[in-house]
C-alpha cells in the first residue's frame, strides 16, 4: 500500500492549556515537554521525507518576507524562546493582541501509515508538489492564505472561572446561567436579546401577533446550521416541542407554548395557552437544532449560531470554531473558554496577552487591570441575587420559626463587608430593583440574634441546631467566603453550621436530586421579569415547567394563586402588581432568605469592539475586532 505523507502547516497559539496526544488538557510544564518531544519527532520524520526541504525552504522564505515587511521587528513570546534554527523548525511570527502574544506557524508531517516501514526514496511515492504551486498551497493552507493576502486566523480566548456543566441539550448539562449563555453562542433562537436585553430578530426576520394567543414568525432565508443545511420551519417546530416534551434545561422558560406548527418552509406559528405578552423574551431561550439531530441520542450539538462546538474537555475548557455558514460571518476562527479557577491567574492571562476576556474578577484584580490602559473593566450590580434556600416540607426548616431565626441571625451589611469587601448590594428580595415586580415596601427585619435563639428554643432546639450548608466553590463571586461568613453569623445565634462547599458540577446535581435541605444559590432574572424566579423556584411543581427548580418542597396555595394570576395577566401594570404581591408573600413564608445582589465583573482587551449587556453575560454575537492586521 502506498504511504501518503502530507506536508502542511499548523497554527498554534502559545500560552494557556493545550491538548496532549490523548486529548487531555495539560498544564504549562507538561505541555512544554510534550511540545519538545513532538517537535523532535516531527524533525526526525521530516528529514527523511523528500518533501521536507521544499516545505522548509518555503517557510523560511515566508518568514523572511514577513520580517522585511515589519522592518525586522521580530519579538518572541514573553518568557519564551525566539524562532529556532531553520534546520529545527521554520516559524512565521504573527503578532496577536497588544503586540505581545504571537502565533507560530510550524511545518509538520501528517501520516496515515507507519513511517518505520516506508519504502526507499522514489519507491511508491508521488513527488512533492512544486513550492508555491496551488497544490502546495492547498497542503499548506494557513500560510499560503496569508501569502495570497487573505485574512489570518483569529482566536478569541476567554479565561473563565468555571466550566459549563455540559453541552446543550444533553446531560450532564443543567439549568445554570453560565451553561445557557455559552450555549447561546452555538444555538440561535427565533429572537435574541440585544445589549439592552430587548428582543431582536435572530432566526426570525419578522413576526406578527394576529390575536392574543397566536404568534407568526417568518424565518430568514439565509439561515444555515453549522452542517450547511438550511434552517426550516419544521426544525423550529421540532426544537420547541422537544424543549417541553423532553425536559430540556430551558423548559421552565417556555411553558406558555401550547403548540408549534410549520407553515411551509419559512413560517412558524406558535399558539400559547393564554395571552403571553412576554413570549418574545422567553423565546430567546428556545434554541433551535435540526429535526434530524433531535432524533439522535445523544443529540449532536448542531446549531445556527456564530460558532460550533469543536471539543469539550470537562473541567478544562470548551473550544468553539466558526460556523462557516453563519451570516454575518463571525470574526473569529476559534473561541476558547479556558477554565482558570484562580482569579489572579485570569488577570495574568489578560495581562500577558494569553486571553482577551476574563470574567468574575475580585476587587484587587479589577483595580490592577484598570491601571493598565490596554483593558476595559466593568463592575456593576447585575440581575443575580444570592439567597439561602431551606427545605420547607421536612426537617428543622419545616418549622417557620426556624426559618425566621435564620433570617434574624443574618446581618447582610456585615456579610457584604466581610465576604465581599463591600462590593455588593444587600438584597431585600429575590429580584433587584430593575426587574418588573420588585416590591419596594419589603424591608428585611433587623438582625436580632437573641430573638433568633428564642425562636429556636420555641421550636424545640434549646441546645441549638446543627445543619449542613451546601454551596459552590466556583460559581458565584467569593462563594466559598460567603458560605463561611453565613456559617459564622448563624453560629452566633446558636445554629452550628458545617459548610459543604462543592464544585458546581457536583452541587447542582445534589440540589436537583433534592439531596440538600439548606443551600446557597443565585438566580438571575434575565427576562427582567420577577415571574421567571417565582415560577421556577417557588411555585408548586406542575409537570409542565412551573416549579422546575423548586427543590425546597414548597407548596403554598396563596403564592401559587398570585404567581398564576400574574402569569396570565394581559395588562403589564396588573402583572407587575401581582408579582409584587407574590414577592411579599415570599417574604412572609420565608422559603428563602435573600442575601445580596452580586456585583458582576468583566475585563477585556481594547482590541475588541464590544459593549457587553448589563448582566455581563458571555454571549459573543456582537464581539468584533477593532482593527485587523493584514
Amino acid at each position: 500500500m502506498r504511504e501518503e505523507v502530507l506536508a502542511h502547516l499548523v497554527l498554534d497559539v502559545p500560552g494557556g492549556a493545550d491538548q496532549d496526544p490523548a486529548g487531555e488538557v495539560v498544564g504549562e510544564g507538561v505541555r512544554d515537554r510534550q511540545a519538545d518531544d513532538q517537535a523532535r519527532r516531527r524533525r526526525e520524520l521530516a528529514r527523511g521525507h523528500p518533501g521536507f526541504e521544499p516545505v522548509q525552504r518555503a517557510a523560511d522564505e515566508a518568514r523572511h518576507r514577513q520580517e522585511e515587511r515589519r522592518g525586522h521587528e521580530h519579538r518572541a513570546e514573553p518568557g519564551g524562546e525566539g524562532p529556532g534554527p531553520a534546520a529545527e523548525v521554520a516559524e512565521e511570527a504573527v503578532e496577536l493582541s497588544h503586540g505581545r502574544s504571537r502565533s507560530t506557524v510550524r511545518p509538520c508531517l501528517r501520516t496515515d501509515g507507519d513511517l518505520s516501514s516506508r519504502s526507499g526514496p522514489g519507491q511508491g511515492r508521488e513527488p512533492p508538489p512544486p513550492v508555491g504551486s496551488r497544490a502546495w498551497c492547498d497542503a499548506a493552507a494557513p500560510a499560503c492564505r496569508r501569502e495570497r493576502g487573505e485574512a489570518r486566523r483569529e482566536t478569541l480566548t476567554l479565561a473563565v472561572r468555571s466550566d459549563v456543566t455540559g453541552v446543550f441539550p444533553n446531560p450532564p448539562a443543567v439549568s445554570e446561567a453560565f451553561t445557557i449563555d455559552v450555549a447561546a453562542n452555538v444555538f440561535d433562537a427565533l429572537v435574541r436579546f440585544d445589549r439592552n436585553l430587548r428582543p431582536q430578530p435572530a432566526l426570525a426576520e419578522s413576526w406578527q401577533n394576529p390575536d392574543e394567543r397566536t404568534w407568526v414568525f417568518r424565518l430568514r432565508p439565509d439561515a444555515r446550521f453549522s452542517d450547511g443545511s438550511p434552517v426550516l420551519a419544521s426544525d423550529v417546530a421540532a426544537s420547541l416541542r422537544a424543549v417541553g416534551e423532553r425536559g430540556f434545561l430551558t423548559s421552565f422558560l417556555l411553558q406558555d407554548v401550547e403548540d408549534v406548527e410549520a407553515d411551509g418552509a419559512s413560517v412558524v406559528r406558535i399558539r400559547t395557552e393564554h395571552p403571553s405578552p412576554l413570549l418574545l423574551s422567553q423565546l430567546t431561550f428556545g434554541f433551535v437544532l435540526p429535526a434530524s439531530a433531535l432524533a439522535k441520542s445523544p443529540v449532536p450539538p448542531v446549531g445556527s449560531g456564530p460558532y460550533a462546538v469543536e471539543r469539550w474537555t470537562p473541567g478544562e475548557g470548551l473550544d468553539l470554531v466558526r460556523n462557516p455558514h453563519a451570516s454575518p460571518r463571525p470574526p473569529f476562527d476559534r473561541v476558547r473558554f479556558v477554565v482558570t479557577p484562580d482569579a489572579r491567574g485570569r488577570a495574568e492571562a489578560l495581562l500577558s496577552g494569553r486571553a482577551d476576556v476574563a470574567d468574575d474578577l475580585p476587587p484587587e484584580e479589577l483595580d490592577r487591570l484598570r491601571a493598565d490602559g490596554r483593558f476595559r473593566v466593568e463592575a456593576r450590580p447585575g440581575l443575580r441575587v444570592l439567597f439561602l434556600a431551606m427545605r420547607t416540607n421536612t426537617g428543622p426548616f419545616a418549622d417557620p420559626r426556624v426559618r425566621e431565626a435564620v433570617e434574624l441571625a443574618i446581618d447582610r451589611d456585615e456579610l457584604v463587608a466581610r465576604a465581599l469587601a463591600g462590593r455588593a448590594v444587600p438584597a431585600t428580595q429575590l429580584v433587584p430593583p430593575m426587574v418588573m415586580g420588585f416590591n419596594p415596601s419589603i424591608v428585611p427585619p433587623r438582625t436580632d440574634r437573641e430573638r433568633a435563639r428564642e425562636l429556636l428554643r420555641q421550636a424545640g432546639h434549646g441546645e441549638g441546631l446543627s445543619v449542613r450548608l451546601d454551596g459552590t466553590t466556583d460559581r458565584y463571586v467569593n462563594d466559598a467566603e460567603v458560605l463561611r461568613e453565613v456559617a459564622r453569623q448563624l453560629g452566633l445565634a446558636g445554629i452550628r453550621v458545617r459548610v459543604n462547599a462543592l464544585p458546581k458540577r457536583e452541587f447542582f446535581p445534589l440540589v436537583d436530586s433534592q439531596g440538600s435541605s439548606f443551600y446557597l444559590m443565585g438566580f438571575s432574572c434575565d427576562t427582567v421579569h420577577a415571574g421567571m424566579a417565582l415560577e421556577s423556584l417557588l411555585r408548586t411543581p406542575d409537570g409542565r415547567g412551573f416549579g422546575r427548580q423548586n427543590t425546597q418542597g414548597l407548596s403554598d396555595p396563596e403564592l401559587d394563586r398570585l404567581v398564576d394570576a400574574a402569569h396570565a395577566a394581559r395588562d403589564l401594570p396588573v402583572r407587575a402588581r401581582l408579582l409584587s404581591e407574590a414577592l411579599a408573600r415570599v417574604a412572609e413564608v420565608r422559603p428563602v432568605v435573600p442575601l445580596h445582589l452580586q456585583l458582576e465583573t468583566l475585563a477585556w482587551s481594547r482590541r475588541l469592539d464590544w459593549e457587553p449587556p448589563p448582566n455581563l453575560t458571555l454571549r459573543l454575537h456582537d464581539v468584533r475586532l477593532v482593527t485587523r492586521e493584514r
